[in-house]
């Protein structure tokens, strides 16, 4: 893995730039069960005098959901994505499950600050990409129809196309506890995480 040189934050940008929102999109669009924590935040870093990189909003905050305790599997297939093509991307850090990647470290050491990251990834940016980095830089989204994640309690259309492909199930576009049932079954036999909630992970394997 390659890392571009790191660049510490010295003021508030007063906003997220765009590059840090191309990358975000870009992260949603390949890793639909992740959300947003956060871009821009002038504070110091936590547990530091240091100003955090989200002061100049060049980093972001991508989350995942946590597993019995552990960090999601799906976080260290980003990491290694962005570690392939880190220098020319223009990405200086990331922090992963109280670990850390950078030029001074390729491929991780232990990371000792306060915040575990064990329920998001912090990547960060240097300000040239920051400034300047787009989505067809980082290779586009996906062809073909971008999921949403469903789980318990969503509903609509993305529901109704579940259902019908694992079959068996009322398709009413109501994600309720038979559909839950359904899909933690499937997620077993399949070999994935088997936690009832419908991602890029599973929409792959139904092949919706």
């Amino acid at each position: 893995m390659n890392w571009a040189g790191w660049e510490r934050a010295v003021k508030c940008s007063g906003r997220p730039m765009p590059g840090a929102l191309a990358l975000f999109s870009w992260l949603q669009g390949r890793w639909p069960a992740g959300h947003s924590m956060g871009i821009y935040n002038c504070r110091p870093v936590r547990g530091r005098r240091s100003m955090s990189i989200h002061s100049e909003g060049r980093a972001v905050d991508f989350g995942l959901p946590v597993h019995g305790g552990r960090a999601h599997p799906q976080g260290i297939e980003i990491v290694r994505a962005l570690g392939a093509q880190g220098r020319r991307w223009g990405v200086q850090a990331v922090i992963w499950d109280r670990r850390i990647w950078s030029a001074r470290s390729p491929n991780g050491r232990p990371y000792k600050g306060v915040n575990p990251h064990i329920d998001h990834l912090h990547i960060e940016l240097t300000r040239r990409a920051a400034a300047a980095l787009t989505v067809d830089d980082l290779g586009g989204l996906p062809s073909g129809p971008v999921r949403p994640t469903v789980r318990r309690g969503s509903r609509g259309a993305h529901v109704e196309v579940l259902q019908q492909t694992l079959g068996g199930l009322a398709v009413d576009g109501i994600f309720g506890p038979r559909t839950e049932q359904a899909v933690r079954l499937f997620q077993q036999r399949r070999g994935l995480v088997v936690d009832g909630i419908v991602g890029r992970m599973t929409w792959s394997a139904l092949g919706a």
